[in-house]
């Protein structure tokens, strides 16, 4: 079987050190003692390679003892060296911006966690303020388990007061904050910080084996099944999308109940369906009549009630 251009290129270089989908390594162009080579393999199983001290790639190549062409998988076909320079170069562009927002992202997460924000939003909450948590179905324990805060003003949408859910990671580091908006009509959830990607809520939960978790649509509902006895989990809005890592969160899950709004259940049975082809055996989907913790809460449906729906959940095949 043919050496493969990344697996050529990798072995060549010194001092690799992977990061996420590419890699940084000694420049072979120049005395570099810092690793300013990034690498990364394009859509089509190219060479990408941007030397951040300014190595152009060809001397890159050159200083490996290998020709541009040796960056393709079929050595560029017929097209020109300057050609196969200029499509890697772009690519290496993409890469490189990419990179760069990642980085902004971790930086402002990482400013995120240290400012302990959401301890001051949950200090906020005097009694005055609980009741408006209070309001929700949602209580003392609930509150400070899950350190619920309130805020006067959203930093994403400053004119609304909103109440606050510290939204933790796998491993129970902060990686964001929701804002439940205090105000009518408009969107009703605001992130603290855009851009830091999509999470499950209330992931920390996953450790150790449990028989059985539900999986909700939202925050709130998500504290309002806890607080009821059960364990769960949330998708963090109506849009958003399933990360493939959380199915190892799950390993350890005998039951897996897909319980989204009574308006999602075709996404419901869809997300079921993703949990069998990778490997799970008991994947099942609850109707509800009305949103979950609008049954707790709104109705006073007690235990014996939930888990009557709970125990109707369609098994997906």
């Amino acid at each position: 079987m043919a050496t493969l251009p990344i697996d050529l290129i990798l072995g060549l270089l010194e001092n690799v050190q992977q990061q996420g989908s590419s890699w940084m390594a000694l420049c072979p162009a120049h005395d570099d003692r810092n690793r300013s080579l990034s690498v990364a393999e394009g859509d089509d199983g190219q060479v990408l390679m941007y030397c951040f001290a300014g190595c152009p790639f060809d001397k890159v190549m050159a200083a490996l003892g290998l020709d541009v062409r040796a960056a393709f998988p079929d050595g560029g076909g017929q097209m020109t060296e300057q050609v196969r320079l200029a499509i890697l170069e772009r690519q290496m562009q993409k890469v490189i911006r990419r990179q760069e927002e990642q980085e902004e992202r971790l930086s402002a997460l990482e400013r995120l966690r240290k400012s302990g924000v959401h301890l001051a939003y949950h200090e906020n909450l005097t009694s005055d303020r609980r009741v408006l948590w209070y309001d929700e179905g949602i209580y003392d324990g609930a509150i400070d388990k899950f350190a619920l805060g309130y805020t006067d003003h959203c930093p994403t949408c400053p004119e609304c007061a909103s109440l606050t859910i510290p939204v933790m990671g796998y491993e129970g580091e902060l990686e964001n904050i929701r804002h439940r908006l205090l105000r009518e009509g408009g969107d009703k959830y605001r992130p603290q910080m855009a851009g830091l990607g999509s999470q499950l809520f209330n992931a920390p939960v996953l450790h150790g084996s449990h028989e059985r978790v539900v999986i909700l649509e939202g925050e709130k509902k998500t504290v309002v099944f806890d607080q009821a006895g059960y364990t769960a989990v949330g998708l963090m809005g109506k849009m958003a999308s399933w990360t493939p890592a959380w199915f190892d969160w799950f390993a350890d899950v005998g039951q897996v109940i897909v319980a989204l709004d009574p308006d999602a259940q075709d996404r419901a049975q869809r997300l079921g369906q993703v949990f069998v082809r990778h490997g799970f055996s008991d994947v099942r989907v609850a109707r509800f009549p009305l949103k979950p913790d609008d049954l707790i809460v709104r109705t006073g449906a007690g235990q014996r009630e939930v888990e009557s729906i709970l125990s109707l959940a369609r098994p997906v095949k």
